[in-house]
Parts: structure tokens; C-alpha cells; sequence
């Protein structure tokens, strides 16, 4: 899992530095890479160029540069997936994670007890979303797809939709949803409607009547369909903390 952290303060960086590294020791996951800007702008001049992350730890404030808001906004331009963490001691931007889908905040100065559990849902989602493809044949040809990457999926018989990132019109399946469930990672998709099966990672707000994805797109929830949502999003994102709103049922 590839952490990125930008923070402009020196001090700051140093104490996250560490708080990642005691969490990487305590928890003994090998593949986990750091890299550090402290510079927004330097940062975004990388993206551009084709850096990636898993979850990026950022600040929001930065002495006389784009502000991590800002930047927050030009990585969802090309990435929505992206794990977006902010860092800051001010609860003026909150409302403002919706925009792009912030995963948490975290106050300064951060404390080891947040990050571990910021970094344990992290790595849970990474190693789930990247380990595992849906094996699929559509026209004679035989496709995979990485789970992360597909949004939902909707009913339209005799055909099975796929929706995903990489492709702007869906995959057109000749499949029926009762034969695609057994492929599906059982702690990662619902169904939400007799209609629709939703990706859980990129849930990122219920209502009473419809879902909120990371893309943008909204998805109707069934009454039936309520309580399985509610319950693979809680163990999907065990610990609490992220930063998705639920709307009381």
C-alpha cells in the first residue's frame, strides 16, 4: 500500500513519519511505501506526471501555495478512488470533504491511536479492492475486472450492466444477477434494489431512499435492501471514523 504525506510543517511531518512507521512495525504488513511532500504544488506537479496512492495523508493549509482543498479537488479530477485524508487543526473545511469525498480527518497534532485506525481501514480496503478480479465471458471473449474498479451493477433482463471507471458506457453481460452473486466478494457488494448491486467502497453517503457513490452517481435503496447496506457498510469500514454520512432511516 502506497501512503503519500503532504505537510508543509517539518515538525509535523516528522511526528506522522513515525506514527506511521510504529504502526507499520505493530502491525507487521511488509508492502507498505511512504512518500513525503511538503510542497501542494510539487505534489500536484507528480500527479500529473503519473504518481499514485492508496491514501493520501494531506494538510490543508500551506504557506503561500495552493491549499489542500484545492489539491484535493485536481486528484479527483483524475482519480476518484483515492483514499483522501485531511489533516488539520480547524473544523471549517468539513463540509466542504463532501465535494471530494474525503475518507476522514484527522486534527493536529495527530495522535498515534487515530492514525493506526485510520491506516488498519485503510489497508483493509486496499487489500480486498486490489487482490481480487471478476473473471467474466461477453461475447466470446474472456474479461477481468478488478473489483475495485467496478461501481454497481444493474439489472436490465435479460443483461447484467456492469458500470465501472474505465469504461463510460457499462459491460453489457448476458447474465442474470442470481448468476453473477457467487462471483461477487460477499463483503464488499449488496444488493440495494431488486435492480441494483452497489460496490461498498465506493458508497459514499446513504440516505432514506438512495445511495451517494464516489463517482457522483446516485442509486436507489429499497426498504427490504436497508438493513444488509447498513450492515456490510459497518463491518466494510469497521473502526468508525470515515467520512461518509449516513442519513437516519
Amino acid at each position: 500500500m502506497q501512503i503519500i504525506v503532504c505537510e508543509d510543517e517539518l515538525l509535523y511531518q516528522k511526528s506522522i513519519d513515525s506514527k506511521i512507521e510504529q504502526w507499520k512495525q505493530a502491525s507487521k504488513y511488509a508492502n507498505i511505501k511512504k512518500a513525503f511532500f511538503s510542497s501542494s504544488e510539487d505534489f500536484l506537479e507528480q500527479w500529473k506526471k503519473g504518481l499514485n496512492a492508496d491514501i493520501i495523508l494531506l494538510d490543508i493549509l500551506f504557506s503561500h501555495e495552493m491549499d489542500g482543498m484545492a489539491l484535493a479537488k485536481r486528484i479527483r479530477e483524475t482519480d476518484q478512488s483515492v483514499l483522501i485524508v485531511f489533516i488539520t487543526n480547524s473544523e471549517a473545511y468539513v463540509k466542504e470533504g463532501y465535494a471530494v469525498n474525503a475518507f476522514r480527518y484527522l486534527n493536529k497534532p495527530v495522535c498515534y491511536d487515530d492514525i493506526a485506525r485510520c491506516l488498519d481501514v485503510a489497508y483493509k480496503q486496499h487489500t480486498i479492492a486490489h487482490n481480487e478480479y471478476l473473471i467474466l465471458t461477453s461475447g466470446g471473449q474472456r474479461i477481468a475486472l478488478r473489483y475495485e474498479n467496478i461501481l454497481y451493477l444493474e439489472a436490465r433482463s435479460p443483461y447484467t450492466l456492469i458500470h465501472t471507471y474505465e469504461r463510460q458506457e457499462p459491460l453489457q453481460i448476458r447474465c442474470r444477477f442470481s448468476e453473477l452473486m457467487p462471483k461477487l466478494l460477499e463483503e464488499q457488494f449488496v444488493m440495494c434494489h431488486r435492480s441494483y448491486i452497489v460496490n461498498i467502497i465506493h458508497v459514499r453517503r446513504i440516505r432514506r431512499k438512495e445511495l451517494s457513490l464516489s463517482n457522483g452517481a446516485l442509486l436507489p435503496i429499497s426498504r427490504p435492501c436497508i438493513e444488509a447496506v447498513n450492515t456490510i457498510f459497518d463491518s466494510y469500514y469497521q473502526e468508525g471514523g470515515a467520512y461518509i454520512h449516513v442519513d437516519s432511516l
